[in-house]
């Protein structure tokens, strides 16, 4: 045990789906135990909890009522040194909360035991943009042909005859005025709000970068890590299952475009269809095609987009994985998880630790009930003491 130590503050933070935990609130807990074992009377602990829910929204909500819990600790003992110990998502809390704060010069050290820290990085809008730029003038090329081809028909049962072959004729040549005109007219609109359209989304995912993104911690850092953490391995699975619509775009994008081209091809190469002329079969064989490729370009303007935010949307943001807001900060942002924070530096310390074998139960919850870790935990405090 020290002897003749200073006092000083610790503050127990718990993760996700934790509120009330033991380990952080119950005053017979292993560190709490471990802590007075080697510090005596001089440590003062200290449970926050907030929501425990894994959103963003609610990380940040927790980080805004910490970093007022952590001025209020200043208030109450000024000059006091202070340690933040925070589990899973409680370590983004805390560094969410003090990361960004004013200088804090009575915080002595964050200890993050079992954090999965939140990395994001911008995705390439290049290929969403280019997809809007020649699909939307082909939907609505789709539907106008859809219209064109529902008035003929109408025609046609009111007439209560079959369309001759001049009448086909005419109106294969009227459908590729019209489906020219219409995809000048729309492709003139896209080009032209297009730029403005980039500058949304680029603002949009910046923002959206600056809220993810964790601040640098103001003072030297602890972060404890297991190997085989299984928060850590179920958020990597879900991050790789999320990004599969992402991996097979330009597999599907080829593949569709090939099917397209040989339908189209397969189609005019038939020569004349029952009841028409060569003329009127290749004018046919044309449409097909066109509508062949407006169809195509529909599914991937709505149907791929869908998928690439749907599905990290289903499998990455659900309260079961990293949680999340909406579509947007799936679409536009690749986010993964990290050991140590991405902005790692020198005063940042990394203690890899190894569970028992045979270990029953979560290696994720093992380390805060672990003597060993604990002990680490007490050394490096030790430390940091030392040189306030």
């Amino acid at each position: 045990m020290t002897t003749e130590a200073s006092p000083f503050v610790v503050t127990l933070v718990h993760g996700t789906f934790a509120r009330g935990a033991a380990w952080a609130n119950d005053d017979a807990a292993l560190v709490r135990q471990r802590l007075r074992e080697r510090f005596g009377e001089a440590v003062r602990f200290r449970a926050f909890n907030w929501s425990g829910s894994n959103s963003h929204s609610a990380r940040r909500a927790g980080a805004e009522a910490l970093r007022e819990d952590q001025d209020e600790v200043a208030r109450a003992w000024p000059g006091v040194p202070r340690f933040v110990v925070a589990h899973s998502h409680g370590g983004n809390v805390a560094l969410y909360a003090l990361g960004d704060a004013p200088s804090q010069p009575d915080l002595a050290g964050i200890v993050t035991i079992g954090t999965p820290f939140i990395a994001s990085e911008a995705r390439s809008l290049g290929a969403a943009m280019g997809l809007l730029r020649l699909g939307l003038p082909f939907m609505t090329l789709l539907l106008g042909a859809l219209l064109l081809g529902g008035i003929a028909a109408v025609a046609s049962l009111a007439l209560g005859t079959r369309l001759s072959g001049t009448a086909w004729t005419l109106a294969a040549l009227v459908f590729s005025v019209y489906g020219i005109a219409m995809v000048i007219n729309v492709a003139f609109m896209v080009f032209r709000n297009m730029p403005r359209l980039e500058a949304s989304l680029a603002a949009r995912q910046e923002a959206l970068l600056a809220e993810l993104r964790l601040p640098v911690p103001p003072v030297p850092m602890l972060c404890i890590h297991v190997s085989g953490d299984e928060a850590g391995l179920w958020l990597g699975l879900t991050r790789f299952l999320a990004e599969i619509p992402y991996a097979l775009w330009r597999r599907a994008t080829l593949i569709g475009g090939l099917v397209v081209l040989g339908v189209s091809t397969y189609v005019a190469m038939l020569g004349e269809i029952d009841g028409h002329d060569r003329l009127q079969s290749h004018l046919i064989a044309a449409g097909v095609g066109l509508l062949a490729s407006a169809a195509t370009m529909l599914m991937y303007g709505i149907y791929w987009q869908l998928v690439m935010a749907g599905v990290p949307l289903l499998v990455r943001a659900h309260p079961g994985a990293y949680g999340g807001e909406g579509i947007f900060h799936n679409w536009l942002l690749r986010i993964r998880t990290t050991v140590i924070p991405a902005m790692a530096d020198e005063h940042i310390t990394r203690h890899a630790c190894k569970a028992p074998p045979g270990l029953r139960g979560l290696k994720h919850s093992w380390m805060y009930g672990d003597a060993e870790v604990i002990d680490a935990v007490a050394d490096w405090m030790d430390s940091r003491l030392a040189t306030m």
